[in-house]
């Protein structure tokens, strides 16, 4: 359960501090969020004591519009997060669902050229981690819109069923 000061499960919470402060010119966050900037440096480090609070995250979120450290948190717990629109047209359904196509299929072509190469990189993994937070809010949010939009449409809900189970595989 425990490597050293830290426990394995904060393993997905210390990759997203490392990749928020990857993005973001801190000193800016900083300000936005009314952190100092060093305090925020050392929160974002794991090998520091200091630790992000809740409301931490949330005035990081609220400057950035970046759930990264949210979802990371969630992650620990085997959730996530994603932020669901107001509302949509039935254009911005399909086009979300081409989108969403793109990037999963973005994913497995990432994933066959680090197979090929035998080896993943921090880098490579950063990329493919985010790519793939992306995708599952975007499937997410593809479901909810799904089920608002036909859900009073008695012939969808085998349309409905079909979705949801293609968003299982």
């Amino acid at each position: 359960m425990f490597n050293g000061k830290k426990r394995k499960q904060y393993v997905a919470f210390n990759s997203a501090c490392e990749r928020f402060a990857s993005q973001y010119v801190l000193s800016e966050v900083a300000k936005a969020a009314g952190i100092q900037e060093q305090m925020l440096r050392n929160k974002l480090n794991p090998d520091q004591p200091h630790q992000l609070t809740v409301e931490d995250m949330i005035r990081l979120y609220q400057a950035t519009n970046d759930e990264t450290l949210i979802d990371g948190a969630l992650f620990c717990c085997g959730l996530t997060a994603f932020e669901l629109p107001q509302s949509t047209s039935d254009a911005q359904l399909i086009e979300r669902t081409i989108e969403l196509n793109a990037k999963v299929g973005g994913l497995g072509s990432q994933a066959l050229q680090i197979h090929k190469q035998g080896r993943m990189t921090r880098t490579q993994r950063n990329m493919v981690v985010n790519a793939a937070t992306v995708a599952m809010g975007e499937l997410a949010i593809l479901i909810n819109e799904i089920e608002s939009k036909f859900q009073s449409v008695p012939g969808l809900g085998g349309a409905l069923s079909a979705a949801k189970t293609m968003a299982s595989i």
